[in-house]
């Protein structure tokens, strides 16, 4: 649950192959890594549930992995 602007996302690659994540929120891109923090503002969605995605890509540009989570934000 978030109350009120930043939220920061923390990405832990346990597959040494990941060599980038990009980041998804409710399916829109957010950003990409490295580094495998990142800042969210979340004022710029509406209260309710939303969705964070974190897709793992290797050296090649192959997704390797994706993770997800839900989120409720209370502005």
């Amino acid at each position: 649950s978030a109350n009120g602007a930043t939220v920061t996302i923390n990405v832990a690659a346990e597959e040494p192959p990941v060599s980038w994540v990009n980041l998804f929120i409710d399916g829109n891109y957010i950003a990409s890594s490295p580094p495998l923090t990142f800042s969210w503002n979340s004022t710029t969605v509406a209260d309710g549930s939303h969705t964070i995605v974190v897709q793992g890509k290797n050296s090649s540009g192959t997704v390797v992995g994706t993770s997800s989570i839900t989120v409720t934000v209370s502005n």
